[in-house]
This record gives C-alpha cells, sequence and structure tokens, in this order.
C-alpha cells in the first residue's frame, strides 16, 4: 500500500509537470514547479523505505577498527583532512596514488587512449570559504550555480566512432529498490533530461537471484557523448589546453543555448590518432554535491547512496562494443577512462580498497590483469613507507 502511494505521488507530478510543459506559463511559475516536485520525489523516497533502512554499506557499515584504518591510510598518503572527493583512477601501467578533488592532474592510459584527468569541486563544506573563493580552484566557482567539473583530455591510438562512445556512473552492485523507489528514479532521469537532454541510459541492473548463469548487469547512469558540456579539439602538433588552468570556458565549443548546433558538432568529430580531444562536464553539477555524496538543491537533501548502494561507484567513458547493445555488459566496455570514486564522508569498506591497491579491483573491473608486480602489495601499506613528498603512493 505504501509503496503504491509512493508511486501514485512519482506518477501524478510527471503527469502534471508534462501537461504544464506544452503550455505558455509565466517565467515565475517554473521554479515552483521544480520545487514541488522535488518534494513529491522526496516523500516518494521515504514512502518506498517504509521504514526500513537504506542501503547504505560503505564507510557507516565499516567497523570501527576498519573506518580507522581506512582514515588512517588516507591521511598517510596525503589526503587532506577536509571533506573532499577520493578517486582511483585505473591505468595500465598502473599510477602510484589516489587522488582528490583539486589535485594534481591523473595521467593515465588505456587500451585505447593517452588520458588526462582532472576533478574541480567547490568547498560546499564550508559556506565562508566557499564565498570568499580562498582554495584551490575557489575563485573560479564564485558567481556559478555548479558545485563541481570534470575534465578530461584524450589522445587516441585508434580510431573511434562517436555514436559508440558513452559516459556516466556505474555503481558497484545491484540493490534491490521497492517499485515505488524505481519510479522516483524514472522520474529524477526525466527531470535531468531537461537539463542534459534525451539519450539518456539509466538501468536498475540485474537481479542476480532472477539472472541465473551469465554476466550480471551493474546498475547505472549513461549519457552520450553529446551531454559532455564543453569540447576542444587541438590539432596534432600544437599544444592542447592546460587541464588545470582555472578557466578554459572560451575555448572550443560550448552547448549551453546551442543544443542542436552542439549535437551536430559532436556528431561530425573524428575520434582518432593525432589531435589532443578536451571534454568538460558540469551539466548535472548544481544537484550533486559529491563532497557530501548527497542530492541538493533539488528540494529536500538526501543520501546518494539511497539511490546507488555500496560504494565505489565507477564514473567511465567508454567505447560500447556492441552497437545498439540493450544492455550495458562491463564486458561490452572498452574504457576511455575509468575512475572508482567515493567521498571521505563516505567511503568503500576497507577490503576494497586494498583490493584496489593489490590490483585485484583492476582485474575483476576491467578483466585482465595490469601491469602489477607481487612485491608492490600491502607491505607497502606501513606509514613508513610513504616517504614521497607529493603524497605518490604504490597503488599494487
Amino acid at each position: 500500500m505504501v509503496a503504491a502511494v509512493a508511486a501514485e505521488l512519482v506518477m501524478w507530478y510527471w503527469d502534471l509537470h508534462e501537461s504544464l510543459t506544452s503550455q505558455r506559463l509565466p517565467g515565475s511559475f517554473w521554479p515552483i514547479l521544480c520545487v514541488c516536485g522535488a518534494l513529491v520525489l522526496f516523500w516518494a523516497l521515504q514512502l518506498s523505505r517504509n521504514g526500513k533502512t537504506n542501503t547504505k554499506s560503505s564507510g557507516d557499515n565499516n567497523s570501527d577498527v576498519d573506518s580507522a584504518s581506512l582514515e588512517k591510510l588516507m591521511r598517510s598518503l596525503g589526503i587532506p583532512a577536509e571533506p573532499h572527493e577520493e578517486q582511483f583512477v585505473l591505468s595500465d601501467p598502473p599510477l602510484e596514488r589516489f587522488f582528490y578533488n583539486n589535485d594534481i592532474i591523473a595521467e593515465y592510459q588505456t587500451d585505447l587512449v593517452h588520458g588526462k584527468y582532472l576533478m574541480l569541486h567547490r568547498a560546499t563544506y564550508d559556506k565562508d570559504l566557499d564565498k570568499s573563493g580562498e582554495y584551490p580552484y575557489g575563485d573560479y566557482f564564485v558567481g556559478k550555480k555548479r558545485l563541481w567539473e570534470g575534465r578530461v583530455q584524450l589522445r587516441f591510438k585508434k580510431p573511434v566512432e562517436v555514436e559508440d562512445v558513452f559516459f556516466g556512473m556505474t555503481m558497484k552492485q545491484y540493490v534491490p529498490m521497492k517499485w515505488a523507489t524505481k519510479m522516483t528514479v524514472t522520474a529524477m532521469v526525466k527531470a535531468l533530461q531537461k537539463f542534459v537532454g534525451k539519450g539518456i541510459y539509466q538501468s536498475n541492473g540485474d537481479n542476480p537471484e532472477e539472472v541465473k548463469g551469465k554476466e550480471l548487469e551493474r546498475p547505472q547512469f549513461i549519457m552520450p557523448l553529446w551531454a559532455f558540456d564543453q569540447f576542444i579539439v587541438t590539432p596534432e602538433g600544437e599544444e592542447p589546453p592546460d587541464i588545470s588552468v582555472h578557466d578554459i570556458s572560451t575555448l572550443g565549443h560550448v552547448r549551453k543555448d546551442r543544443v542542436k548546433a552542439y549535437r551536430r558538432e559532436i556528431a561530425d568529430l573524428k575520434l582518432v590518432p593525432g589531435p589532443t580531444y578536451t571534454f568538460c562536464f558540469w551539466g548535472i553539477a548544481q544537484f550533486l554535491d559529491c563532497l557530501k555524496f548527497r542530492v541538493v538543491n533539488f528540494g529536500p537533501s538526501f543520501d546518494l547512496r539511497d539511490f546507488s548502494g555500496p560504494l565505489p561507484a565507477t564514473l567511465g567513458i567508454y567505447v560500447l562494443k556492441e552497437k545498439g547493445a540493450k544492455k550495458h555488459y562491463d564486458s561490452m566496455k572498452d574504457y576511455l577512462l575509468c575512475v572508482a570514486v567515493w567521498s571521505s564522508a563516505a567511503r568503500p569498506e576497507l577490503a576494497i580498497v586494498e583490493s584496489m591497491l593489490s590490483g585485484e579491483y583492476a582485474r575483476r573491473l576491467l578483466g585482465k590483469t595490469v601491469s602489477h608486480t607481487a612485491d608492490r602489495g600491502m607491505a607497502s601499506l606501513a606509514p613508513e613507507a610513504h616517504t614521497d613528498k607529493k603524497g605518490r603512493f604504490c597503488c599494487g
């Protein structure tokens, strides 16, 4: 009964939204509609829980010993004490450190690309500091609505077709959701399409209790390449932009206020060896606080783990090997970027972090063995081993 009420709330709001968007209404009406929609989604989520605990299973479910060990490990690696996003960039050969927002550029390799990656995030944990802009990249965020911005730069090793490239978030594993919660997610996806555009692929994943004897699709939220907000093409022989420069927004092509033209420009791209391609994304950044791991500015705030389940989530840009595939299985993905992400406020279990350091995480996710060596294992976790002033750490 409760689930049915929650679902009805969501569907009622969406029917109202669809009928009203076809009419010409004063601009002042739309913020009211958005707030009402956010409240409906929130109420539906609360009702769908039906008094039960949610699916959080990262830092809050770690034992006190594990949490203390993780905190000690991160401090020993030079990871800052203030709230931040933590990242493990998969690369072959492996990189020798964890990364965090506003950190140095992560330079990596996959079978398809030489890549660079940087995540910027405003100081949402401290309103005064955020307003002052007196922190790394803080001046860039002053006057902007976005809470973060992701930047990636790619040099291809072999040609890739644009229509086969996707990017987005994939969750660690299937998480059972009530029907009403699924309806809530569906409504949120439709709302996000207003900002990003259609072409979004969202899957709740395969239930291992129902799907037997074959690969399971993980829960994911995926977008086409044109959902990036900006791209820059630098011809071979010319110097590409430095993605650590605070403001590169005047370069290349930007999607805002010219979606149709921008989509054509993306469709006309030739992703081939030689040029350098820079992509930036912030389209839904005003709604997701990656430091707190919460949905914000969308009505009442709630924890992202209500939908994501156990951490880490995987941020990826990939080529889908099978054209027109109805599902995005891990085995179908050739990665241009693959980053395990979480927050200092919501960490994975210690065993998962250890699997990253041993190389097991990459082997399971990418389906192959990267070039880790046996003598670069967990022994390097000892604090005395971390003497590099740059905070570098052996990831395997």
